[in-house]
Parts: structure tokens; C-alpha cells; sequence
């Protein structure tokens, strides 16, 4: 899938590969939960991308998944760094991302992108995600010497 998306988003591929592999979405968050904190701090990631599922009832309340809200609130300052955030549903996202956007937003993140994915809208929206969110961050952390590196599974 990774193929497909560097394809569709025209974005160049990563320069680390988290490593999630395949299994359920708990065991794929987990992996990269666990692989990206140590690297992304490590290297001081220029840009990251925080994406969830969404869990709950619409009728009880939508919510990012819980494994997705743990990580949020023990990650450490993001020091104004430029963040996308997005969830995938099925039903309806009600306030998944505008509470990822907040959790970033009291870490020190600037949210440039945010979108919810439902069934089939990946190719309409993903834009959100591609250089036109993230190229002005890019391109000005580029013109004072910094090398963006780019962190995925």
C-alpha cells in the first residue's frame, strides 16, 4: 500500500521505514507508535502526520482510537514543528480530528493539514496531505539549510 500512496500523493518516499507490516490496526499503531518516537526525536523530524481510526457509536460518541489518544498524550513537545492530522471511518468522524488537532496543538504542534478519510475519499481529499500542506513548511525550514526528512510505515 505505501506504494500506492507515495504514487497517488506524488510525495518521495521516506527516508525511515517504521516497519508496522501487516495485522490488525491495533498491532500496526502499536509497531509504529513504538518505532516513531525514539526516530522522529532522535532526528528532529520536520513535518509528522498523526493518523487514527475512529471508535465509538455516533449515536454514543466518535472518538480516535484509544491506543492513538495514549500515544498523543505522552508524546513530548513538538516545538512548533508543522503537523498533519487525519482519521479513516466508517460512519462519521464527529470530533476525531478536531481532538487530535487539539491533543498536538497543547504539545507545541502547528496543525497545516487535517482531514477525515470515510470509505472510498482517500483520492479526493488525500491533497490535504501532499506538498501543497506541508510545501511552505518545507520549503522554508529547505531555504535556511535544513534537509526535511520524512518518517512512514
Amino acid at each position: 500500500m505505501s506504494e500506492v500512496f507515495f504514487a497517488d500523493l506524488d510525495i518521495r518516499r521516506p527516508d525511515h521505514f517504521l516497519g508496522a507490516g501487516s495485522g490488525s490496526h491495533a498491532v500496526q499503531t502499536c509497531r509504529v507508535m513504538t518505532a516513531f518516537e525514539p526516530l522522529a526525536f532522535e532526528l528532529a523530524a520536520d513535518v509528522v502526520v498523526v493518523g487514527s481510526w475512529v471508535e465509538g457509536f455516533v449515536v454514543a460518541g466518535v472518538r480516535p482510537a484509544k491506543a492513538m489518544r495514549t500515544w498523543l498524550a505522552g508524546l513530548p513537545r513538538l516545538g512548533g514543528r508543522p503537523v498533519g492530522v487525519f482519521c479513516t471511518f466508517a460512519v462519521a468522524p464527529k470530533g476525531a480530528v478536531p481532538a487530535m488537532r487539539r491533543a498536538v496543538e497543547t504539545k507545541g504542534a502547528v496543525v497545516v493539514a487535517q482531514a477525515a478519510f470515510g470509505p472510498g475519499e482517500l483520492g479526493e481529499k488525500a491533497g490535504a496531505f501532499g506538498p501543497a500542506a506541508f510545501g511552505r513548511e518545507l520549503a522554508l525550514r529547505t531555504s535556511i539549510g535544513a534537509k526535511p526528512r520524512v518518517l512512514v510505515e
